[in-house]
């Protein structure tokens, strides 16, 4: 799922800022949350002791490592949570025709896409080309 969610991401760097906050919440949480399973699955408490050390003097157990990098999965999603709304309070509005809306931050002007904006062709098979292009 965290490769998907990183294709995801990489499929919407040239749409808007939300969907990108969305999909690198996603991707951190998955990679977060996997890795708190995976250690917990394996009972690998002394592995994850030399993942994080708050201070010289008490350094963590596994256990409690574990349960920071869990939090801050459950967080991550939190994020996620949080940019979706955003996106669908922009759309409600903008689909009520409110005398107001929000921006999403759109990034179709920073990245550019392989073919130029507005260029679309109208195909039929009863056609011969050239096709109409506008």
């Amino acid at each position: 799922m965290g490769v998907l969610g990183f294709v995801f991401l990489v499929c919407a760097l040239w749409t808007n800022v939300a969907f990108v906050a969305i999909f690198v919440a996603v991707v951190a949480s998955f990679g977060l949350l996997a890795g708190s399973y995976w250690q917990a699955g394996n009972v690998a408490y002394d592995l994850a002791h030399n993942l994080r050390v708050v201070s010289a003097d008490q350094p963590l157990r596994g256990s409690q490592v574990m349960l920071i990098v869990f939090k801050a999965g459950g967080a991550s999603l939190f994020v996620c949570c949080l940019c979706a709304w955003y996106i669908f309070v922009a759309q409600m509005l903008a689909a009520l025709d409110f005398p107001f809306q929000i921006s999403v931050g759109d990034l179709s002007t920073m990245i550019k896409g392989a073919s130029p904006k507005g260029l679309w062709c109208f195909w039929t098979p009863y056609q011969m080309p050239p096709y109409i292009c506008s």
